[in-house]
């Protein structure tokens, strides 16, 4: 998910079913562009685990660039939660 607008919000729900032996993995990205001043977003991973020997695995990465009062790109932050 990419925000390029202001105040623009997105919603994600990954939903993963396990069983056995498996493993579901979701990896996801949410990037703001220094023109999405105040956007906001919200992710949620929903996994059922069916057995002792399943698993689920979340990688959520959030990303936002900052800009100065030109609009111009700062610097950039990455944060793995």
């Amino acid at each position: 998910m990419i925000h390029i607008g202001r105040n623009t919000k997105s919603t994600i729900v990954s939903k993963g079913i396990s069983a056995g032996h498996a493993e579901n993995t979701y990896r996801g990205l949410v990037k703001i562009l220094p023109s999405a001043a105040g956007a906001r977003n919200f992710t949620q991973c929903d996994s059922l685990l069916m057995g002792p020997k399943c698993a689920a695995h979340t990688f959520p990465l959030h990303g936002s660039q900052e800009s100065d009062r030109d609009g111009r790109a700062r610097g950039q932050h990455l944060q793995n939660r």
